[in-house]
């Protein structure tokens, strides 16, 4: 996601800016492994991000991770440690729909939460 940070001044309103159809600004990042990451889910409510970075590449799935959390990445795959959880979204067999006032909705979107020490798997 390259849309900038929020700020302690404006997260609400970008956190509710993030579920209108075409805010996600999305890049290609290092390709090291094959979803999209968004951190910080809860302090900074990107929420939203998720699902725009699902409406973007549905294909992808994605991860969110609360902040005090990491995702340690090893040869038998992910796992979750710190003190919060982690989000995966499916959004390959998803349907998005736009209102007349631009917000976005999802159907069919698989949402999965993970724990501390829970392994970490998008499909």
């Amino acid at each position: 996601m390259a849309n900038p940070d929020p700020t302690l001044d404006d997260y609400q309103q970008v956190g509710i800016d993030a579920f209108r159809s075409g805010d996600a600004r999305v890049r290609r990042g290092l390709g090291l492994v094959p979803v999209s990451l968004e951190p910080k889910v809860t302090w900074d409510q990107r929420w939203g991000r998720l699902y725009g970075l699902a409406m973007a590449h549905p294909a992808t799935p994605v991860i969110g991770v609360s902040e005090a959390t990491a995702l340690v990445l090893g040869r038998g795959g992910a796992r979750l440690v710190g003190e919060r959880s982690a989000i995966a979204l499916d959004a390959s067999t998803a349907r998005f729909l736009t209102g007349r006032n631009g917000a976005f909705g999802a159907l069919g979107v698989m949402l999965d939460a993970f724990a501390p020490g829970d392994r970490v798997a998008t499909r």
